[in-house]
């Protein structure tokens, strides 16, 4: 299966999750949300995170400029490793 299968894969699971659990209230942890997505996709499912998870506080895990760029500095923050760790 190619990364692009794979990658549509997970976008559709992560609807299907939704409309299953239907989460109200809740705190959603998603780990390297860029994967393996080309960038405007990336974008594309940062805006479809967004819109499933009204109600909900989202956070998630990403290296990628676009998905920084399209989520605003309000809602960014950023971990650093202390040098001595």
């Amino acid at each position: 299966m190619g990364d692009d299968c794979k990658c549509e894969k997970e976008i559709f699971n992560t609807i299907v999750r939704f409309h299953q659990l239907k989460p109200q209230n809740a705190v959603i942890l998603i780990d390297e949300a860029d994967a393996h997505l080309h960038p405007d996709l990336q974008r594309r499912y940062l805006r479809l995170l967004r819109y499933l998870g009204k109600g909900n506080q989202i956070i998630l895990t990403t290296h990628s400029p676009e998905m920084m760029m399209e989520a605003g500095p309000d809602s960014l923050y950023t971990l650093l490793k202390h040098p001595s760790s």
